[in-house]
């Protein structure tokens, strides 16, 4: 998360804000150790 905000010039606790709010939309999960993918139907839109 930290790499992602600064590559976005974004503040840590803003994107956090954005980051739980697609979460609650199921467009991202996040994973242990604060990695943050898709989710499985979004992956499988896109052919991965």
């Amino acid at each position: 998360i930290d790499s992602l905000a600064r590559a976005m010039e974004l503040k840590s606790h803003e994107l956090s804000g954005i980051l739980l709010g697609l979460e609650m939309k199921r467009v991202i999960r996040t994973l242990p150790g604060r990695i943050v993918e898709l989710s499985e139907d979004l992956k499988a839109g896109f052919g991965n």
